[in-house]
């Protein structure tokens, strides 16, 4: 899985945002928890313009990430794995 980095990129964008569809908030999974889900690679391109903060938040979420606004525990599945590019 690619996803391109922009200097506005932030957590919310990488972890996921709950959205309302008219009737129910829903939560959609951003690129990072779905690649912990699933298991699987994700490369994030363009990471040289994420600030050095940014780049910290990112590599404390790559153990177990708990969603406050699901209460679900995300756990890193085999295969999971991280790349800057």
């Amino acid at each position: 899985m690619v996803y391109t980095c922009t200097v506005n990129t932030d957590l919310d964008d990488l972890i996921g945002t709950e959205y309302c569809d008219g009737q129910q908030a829903i939560f959609r999974y951003g690129p990072l928890t779905r690649a912990k889900k699933l298991g699987e690679e994700l490369v994030l391109e363009n990471s040289a313009v994420l600030s050095t903060l940014m780049v910290a938040k990112i590599r404390m979420m790559l153990g177990n990430t708990f969603i406050d606004d699901i209460a679900e525990e995300i756990c890193p599945q085999a295969g999971f794995r991280l790349i800057l590019r």
